[in-house]
């Protein structure tokens, strides 16, 4: 049976894939399922009873997720609710799923793994001989396992050996020694000015301070002033400490989609609470990395919805990277206005503005999650109602009510057929393997729930019913606003001290005041739904029947 399953197990380029090996799965029905696994466990593994293999995700880094799902077997298999998309699931990822061994990621934390998997084994394995001696079965049995994983981690080293050999270009005696000198000049050069702990404490040091620009920098801390704001050297001008604060609040648009980090208070803030060297440009590539993985996320939402919601994908990443860029800002200001006090020393230490410090990082992390569910709101762009402004709405509706109508006629039919044959096997439409299988799955559950009698329930029908319902009611809604717009009738009302719009371009309901509305009169309208638009300069909501509904709670129009 092993020989027949590494047979069997190979990669789609033939390769045959063995435990430790770095694989790629494409093309999976979840989205979930595809990226990059170590195979943590093969058929014939001392360890491993199981005829499929066992894969444990990992990131293009060469990180070992700990996510909660990160585990998977190959051949691919399904474990959800819902019987149907089980089976669809199972019979897509026959045909289309495809893995292959990569041979481009770090598998370092993978051969610790194996190595600590050894090292288990070995102690489990003297436990058990000392309890029930040497030649009893299950230290047999922890032996074979550790032997095993000492023998993948010997294999795994041995083939990232000879592949780092195979990439390893011919050293060079000269340029090498000549870059390597103008890398050392040039952290010395950008290497940061010694503080002493006397300085991060407002109090005289006992020697003076070698470097020059030290006083400047430990002023700029206890002032909680803009680091850039400090002048580098004391040959140029200092810039006005006002200007620099609000140029670091207000940060300037980069090329691209980036905005500008400031890493000269990053590298203050660092120094706060760090004794090792502040990595350059850490900061702005941490920033940078951020926006690249929600850009990602927009990049993948624009594939899945209209181009109407492209816009509005656009300015949510952008509003993502502007204020994530200001959050760094404001957050590494905040970290470098009070140093920790195991790197100033506990004597006299600042504690009420260490408490300003602690407060003031509390809210910026509050701040924070409300940045980063601008990201979830990216995802979320065009999954709800289909928006009768999309110059798309109409093929989308009419997509979708063909859709439940052709699968409203499918479940009776088959309900049916089942009613007459009680079996799939044979149905004409479905396939021979999907029918037995869907077969075997409605006869376990008429076993289980007896109060159900066919394969797809009255309920189930009444809602697909009240789906193709509610979509025809809005393609007729799509229709009468078609044909108001094209009359000229957009049924506008005036009232005293402004006017309400049906604006069907926008698909808003809006209303427009003379002037600026008192404060009472701004609360109703935001309890019921109502939003100041800067863009449109009008209060707006979706033009809905709900929205209607809550002008005429708002009696600014008498009602008759």
């Amino acid at each position: 049976m092993l020989e027949k399953n590494n047979e069997l197990m190979q990669d789609k380029n033939g390769r045959t894939m063995k435990t430790g090996d770095i694989v790629k799965i494409e093309n999976a029905y979840f989205k979930n399922d595809n990226g990059y696994y170590y195979i943590d466990r093969t058929p014939g593994d001392a360890s491993w009873l199981g005829s499929d293999y066992s894969l444990h995700k990992i990131s293009k880094r060469g990180k070992i997720s700990t996510a909660k799902y990160h585990l998977a077997f190959w051949p691919l298999s399904s474990y959800c609710s819902d019987r149907m998309k089980n089976a669809a699931a199972h019979e897509h990822n026959k045909k289309y799923a495809t893995i292959e061994v990569v041979f481009d990621i770090d598998r370092a934390e993978v051969i610790a793994h194996f190595e600590e998997e050894t090292n288990k084994s070995e102690e489990a394995a003297k436990t058990w001989a000392w309890r029930f001696g040497e030649d009893s079965e299950t230290a047999q049995k922890e032996k074979r396992i550790a032997a095993f994983h000492r023998a993948t981690v010997e294999r795994m080293k041995a083939e990232d050996a000879a592949a780092q050999n195979e990439t390893t270009p011919e050293p060079e005696t000269m340029p090498e020694a000549s870059a390597q000198n103008e890398t050392t000049k040039a952290s010395e050069q950008d290497a940061p000015a010694q503080v002493s702990l006397f300085d991060f404490l407002g109090e005289g040091s006992p020697e003076e301070s070698e470097t020059q620009n030290a006083p400047e920098e430990i002023a700029a801390i206890q002032n909680e002033i803009a680091p850039e704001a400090l002048p580098e050297s004391k040959t140029e001008p200092e810039t006005m400490p006002e200007a620099s604060a609000q140029n670091e609040a207000t940060p300037s648009p980069a090329p691209g989609k980036y905005y500008d980090i400031s890493e000269e208070t990053a590298r203050h803030a660092w120094y706060a609470v760090h004794m090792g060297d502040y990595k350059k440009d850490s900061a702005t590539n941490e920033y940078r990395a951020s926006v690249d993985s929600a850009a990602e996320i927009a990049a993948a939402q624009k594939r899945k919805v209209s181009q109407f919601y492209h816009d509005k994908i656009d300015r949510l990443l952008d509003r993502y990277a502007y204020r994530l860029a200001k959050w760094y800002n404001d957050y590494n200001r905040n970290e470098a206005s009070c140093p920790s006090w195991f790197i100033s020393g506990p004597a006299k230490y600042p504690v009420r503005k260490h408490e300003k410090k602690m407060n003031r990082e509390r809210s910026l992390w509050a701040e924070y999650d409300e940045i980063k569910a601008l990201v979830d709101k990216i995802k979320s762009v065009g999954t709800g109602p289909i928006d009768l402004a999309d110059p798309h709405a109409r093929e989308m509706l009419q997509e979708r009510l063909d859709s439940l109508q052709k699968e409203l006629e499918r479940d009776k039919a088959l309900n049916a057929y089942w009613r007459k044959h009680k079996t799939f096997i044979g149905c004409p439409e479905l396939s021979a393997s999907y029918a037995e299988k869907l077969t075997a799955e409605i006869n376990e559950m008429l076993n289980r729930c007896a109060w159900i009698t066919k394969p797809f329930p009255d309920y189930e029908l009444t809602s697909l019913r009240d789906k193709i319902k509610r979509t025809e009611e809005r393609l007729a809604e799509l229709d009468r606003r078609e044909a108001a717009q094209e009359s000229g009738d957009t049924s506008n009302q005036k009232f005293e001290g402004g006017e309400i719009i049906r604006n069907t371009i926008l698909d808003r309901l809006q209303i427009i005041f003379d002037s600026i509305p008192d404060e009472e009169t701004r609360n109703a309208l935001k309890q019921n739904g109502f939003r100041w638009s800067p863009k449109n300069k009008a209060w707006q909501r979706q033009l809905t029947n709900n929205a209607e509904y809550a002008l005429q709670r708002l009696n600014l129009v008498p009602q008759n």
